[in-house]
């Protein structure tokens, strides 16, 4: 998919790894924040007693940023434009999630 800004691995500590071609994104800051928000997330879903996240979406005006859960405390995080087609960037982010449980 030509509208995928970044590709990120988010453990409990932040960011673990990356592949970025959208050089315009703070991948450092990014990480960081969206593992705080996963966190939280997750906390919510528990405790309200919806079960386990299993992925997260968010939307802002530039773009959207898709995080599925690949462990309990790991998640493959991944950041497209605004204009991204939500369903099939979903579909392409559960398979590598999948592929990548399974290794």
């Amino acid at each position: 998919m030509k509208e995928i800004q970044a590709v990120l691995l988010a453990g409990p500590r932040g960011l673990m790894d990356y592949v970025v071609d959208d050089p315009a994104i703070k991948v450092d800051t990014l990480g960081e924040e969206y593992a705080t928000l996963l966190r939280i997330a997750r906390s919510s879903s528990e405790d309200s007693g919806a079960g386990s996240l299993v992925e997260n979406i968010l939307v802002s005006e530039k773009s959207v940023m898709i995080a599925r859960r690949i462990s309990s405390d790991h998640y493959l995080i991944l950041v497209s434009s605004s204009s991204c087609q939500i369903g099939r960037a979903r579909y392409e982010l559960k398979q590598a999630a999948w592929e990548i449980q399974n290794e």
